[in-house]
């Protein structure tokens, strides 16, 4: 198997998934693009570092081991073509939808879900629509809106103590 995203580069050799981190940047569903010296290695050694604080705090994570300088080793999965974003402030695409002062803090920590879709803007979606498209029922939502919960504690203190 071999996927190629904007920012990764997915193979399975051996039974394992390698994912290598590219310098690419991207922005606006990939319409704008650039390439940025250092970026991929410094997003899989960040990666890394975050996904070691959550099995840390018992959150089971397909990593396997950190390949320097811009490799995952992980466990091979299949992928829901979702992303699950944890807000605990208002800010970016969350104020351009409601409103509001950005970096208000917002009262608890809210979970949304976006379909991965660049041509549809990767559209906002509710538990309701995972089941009805097919992506996850509704206990597997309400397990990832539990386990992103679970990982929102702020890992900046490790990002820090790592990097500064």
């Amino acid at each position: 198997m071999y996927y190629e995203g904007k920012t990764k580069i997915v193979k399975v050799v051996e039974g394992h998934a390698l994912i290598e981190f590219k310098d690419d940047i991207t922005a606006g569903d990939g319409l704008k693009h650039d390439v940025m010296t250092n970026k991929g290695s410094i997003c899989a050694e960040t990666t890394a570092i975050l996904m070691d604080y959550l099995s840390k705090k018992g959150i089971r994570t397909h990593l396997i081991e950190y390949v320097p300088p811009r490799t995952l080793k992980a466990v091979p999965l299949k992928m829901f073509p979702l992303e699950v974003v944890v807000r605990l402030k208002k800010a970016g695409s969350f104020v351009r939808r409601y409103g509001g002062v950005e970096g208000e803090d917002l009262p608890f920590p809210l979970v949304e879900f976006f379909i991965k879709d660049d041509e549809r803007h990767d559209p906002m979606v509710c538990v309701d629509h995972l089941e009805i498209l097919k992506i996850a029922t509704k206990d597997q939502a309400e397990k990832m809106k539990e386990t992103a919960r679970e990982g929102h504690t702020r890992p900046e203190g490790v990002l820090r103590e790592r990097w500064l």
